[in-house]
């Protein structure tokens, strides 16, 4: 059975959850999340570790969800100050994610 190579498009069941076990996400009921292998666009932590995951393999990972800058608008000031807040949810927290690779494709 080969091996995920980074650029692959792979296919992963995955249950993601705090620290504390407290469950925020599944794909279990629903299609697998796919993307390619090592990818900036998913969590970083996700994304590198399928790498060398061959299918139907399992992994828990930890990953931090990292704050990154988006486009606000300040639709109200007063005197003294503005205050806004466009970060995730999950922003800053340790995320720990349970992978199933369900397929692989070579990549593109």
């Amino acid at each position: 059975m080969s091996k995920v190579n980074q650029g692959d498009v792979v296919r992963v069941h995955y249950t993601g959850r705090l620290e504390d076990g407290t469950e925020f996400d599944s794909s279990r009921n629903r299609e697998p999340l796919q993307f390619v292998a090592g990818a900036a666009n998913l969590i970083s932590g996700v994304s590198q570790s399928v790498i060398g995951m061959s299918e139907g393999e399992t992994k828990t990972v930890n990953a931090i969800q990292g704050d990154r800058q988006i486009p606000v608008w300040v639709r109200k000031l007063d005197a003294a100050s503005a205050v806004i807040d466009a970060n995730h949810p999950l922003a800053g927290k340790t995320l720990v994610f349970d992978l199933e690779l369900v397929g692989v494709d070579a990549g593109r």
